[in-house]
């Protein structure tokens, strides 16, 4: 008969580091579950709506106002912004700044800063007379991006 090996009689502890690595695996993918749970949540749950972002939002009311679209412009405006100008009044202002300046040739949009349900977009249009910075404060309304305000920055006539 023969006497046990240290190999056979460590055996017991060969054992305890496929556990461990079991253990460790376990962990792993429950931690990447956890980190996948929470960018999800991060990612999908913020209460931005469904549509377009609001710098897109304010893209198309420009291409709308180059395109000399106003009602298309005015749709893009929020409730508070429609109930201060009529459509009529928004048509004759608008349009009136348009010919005045020889219609939009090209606009940039800028830095867009988005704070829960309101953001802040800035922008350039560049006109027959020159460029014109402004900025749009954006507001959430039925789970759309609208124009709250619209404020001129700057002016810059060559």
């Amino acid at each position: 008969m023969s006497s046990p090996s240290s190999a056979d009689v460590g055996s017991g502890h060969s054992r305890k580091p496929r556990s461990l690595w079991r253990l460790l695996a376990a962990v792993a993918v429950v931690a990447v579950a956890v980190v996948g749970a929470i960018v999800g949540v991060a990612f999908f749950s913020n209460d931005s709506p469904t549509a377009p972002e609001p710098g897109r939002v304010v893209s198309a009311y420009l291409q709308a106002l180059q395109a000399e679209d106003i009602p298309a412009a005015y749709a893009l405006l929020s409730s508070k912004q429609r109930e201060s100008q009529d459509p009529g009044m928004f048509r004759e202002v608008v349009g009136n700044a348009l010919t005045s300046s020889g219609g939009i040739t090209e606009f940039e949009i800028g830095d867009v800063a988005v704070t829960g349900n309101t953001a802040v977009i800035s922008y350039t249009v560049t006109t027959k007379l020159g460029e014109e910075s402004w900025e749009a404060d954006l507001v959430i309304e039925d789970d759309s991006w609208l124009i709250q305000n619209l404020h001129q920055i700057s002016l810059n006539y060559e």
